[in-house]
């Protein structure tokens, strides 16, 4: 049977809502499993600077300082967390180890809104996770952003920039919501450093459920060359794939960053050259988040422009970037700083999907029909100054 249980959270986080499912053990009669139920993705508002003329919020959101995910949390009351987990990554904590990690973490978030409300950046410790704080900014209003977007439009055309009069008004949000989509398949690409983990042939089930295998089957397996070179062939794709399209991501928010606040953007795949063009506020937090950025954008700064064609990387030192793991990671940690970065200066892209499913009976076969609407949503506010 199964339960629903509903907490309440510290902060008033509307989404904490525990899966509780109940089974019997032969042992201990019923044991209970609480799901992870609070998704730190979502994050929630919390208020600052009461002293303000009109009080300020900032939204948080919890993130991974490994990959920059945002991570699940599990609880049984709403002051202690018994796990932590990484939605990309799978980096997670338990028991008291993370119990004390929510405990810094409160502490941390406490800190980094009074440095905010004096107008200094956030300080992140050693942990494993962090609190990612969103500021509210005074934005814009929809006829100043008309009357500026109508004021620096140049209708010449120019190799060099990407200008507003090729973009109306919205359109930079669905640079970032294509990122967004990318981003979603490249976290389905596992990139371990260890070996990738093999094709198991001659299996079959026990009657528990255990899978088992003939194991001098899988050796000789293993030491056939041609299985060598497909696992490295498909470790290549798989990094490659990762690289490119975490690259073409951060490419795609950075114009998208560069278009709402200056309406104007690089037409350009250099990462570090769309880097140094965007507004120094928006450096200031990227960096904040991932001290290194700027390293990795320098590494990886043509991975999607020139990778796309193999013939002009077939030296060693670039060969050796299209599997480097860590390079492929760290595009894809600093494609999601940059989506953070693009919703705190008002870019908001989103998917709005519905589906319907009918069924029919033919012969003894149920044969079913998926509908699918979809309706794709942008808009943007940018902020109106920045001290």
């Amino acid at each position: 049977m199964r339960h629903r249980a509903q907490f309440a959270a510290k902060n008033t986080i509307p989404f904490k809502v525990l899966d509780i499912g109940m089974s019997k053990n032969e042992d201990d009669g019923y044991t209970i499993k609480i799901d992870w139920g609070i998704d730190m993705d979502k994050g929630y508002a919390v208020k600052y600077r009461s002293d303000f003329p009109s009080e300020l919020t900032a939204h948080v959101k919890g993130r991974c300082q490994s990959c920059w995910g945002g991570f699940l949390a599990r609880s049984i009351d709403e002051h202690r967390w018994t796990g932590i987990k990484c939605r990309i990554c799978g980096r997670m904590m338990e028991g008291a180890q993370a119990a004390e990690e929510h405990e810094r973490l409160d502490k941390e978030l406490a800190l980094n809104l009074m440095h905010m409300s004096f107008g200094r950046p956030p300080e992140y410790g050693k942990g494993m996770f962090v609190m990612k704080v969103l500021p509210t900014l005074e934005r814009l209003s929809e006829n100043e952003l008309h009357e500026r977007i109508k004021n620096n439009s140049d209708p010449s055309t120019n190799k060099r920039w990407l200008n507003r009069s090729q973009f109306p008004r919205g359109s930079p949000a669905l640079f970032q919501l294509q990122a967004t989509a990318l981003l979603e398949g490249v976290n389905k690409i596992h990139l371990k450093k260890e070996k990738i983990e093999e094709d198991f042939l001659n299996f079959s089930f026990k009657d528990d459920g255990t899978a088992v295998w003939d194991q001098s089957a899988i050796e000789g397996f293993r030491d056939d060359p041609d299985h060598h070179n497909r696992e490295t062939m498909r470790r290549m794709g798989s990094t490659m794939n990762a690289a490119m399209m975490a690259a073409f991501a951060c490419e795609l928010v950075m114009k998208a960053i560069s278009l709402t606040c200056q309406d104007r953007a690089l037409r350009s795949h250099d990462l570090i050259e769309l880097y140094s063009d965007l507004p120094e506020f928006c450096k200031e937090r990227t960096r904040t988040d991932f001290p290194t950025i700027e390293d990795v954008l320098e590494k990886g700064r043509n991975v999607f422009g020139k990778w796309r064609y193999f013939e002009q990387n077939v030296a060693p030192d670039h060969l050796s970037l299209m599997i480097d793991v860590e390079l492929a990671r760290g595009l894809g940690k600093a494609a999601r700083v940059f989506l953070d970065e693009a919703n705190i200066v008002g870019l908001a892209g989103s998917f709005e999907l519905s589906s319907e499913r009918k069924g029919r009976m033919q012969g003894d076969k149920i044969l079913y029909k998926d509908n699918f609407k979809l309706k794709v949503k942008s808009g943007e506010r940018p902020p109106r100054y920045e001290s």
